[in-house]
């Protein structure tokens, strides 16, 4: 009974561990895009090597 009871808090506590990291991924990745994508817009002779860094 204990035994499921910890169980079930760890399996709780992974899930949201693993939510919270895949959530902070796609923000950080959409805001990469976002600055990659103005400074395009603002910049169009950027050299090859900034694009790549993204």
């Amino acid at each position: 009974m204990v035994w499921m009871l910890i169980m079930g808090v760890l399996f709780a506590a992974l899930v949201i561990f693993s939510l919270s990291v895949y959530l902070f991924v796609e923000t950080e990745t959409q805001r990469k895009a976002r600055l990659a994508r103005e400074a395009v817009q603002s910049e169009p002779e950027i050299p090859q090597k900034m694009l790549e860094m993204f």
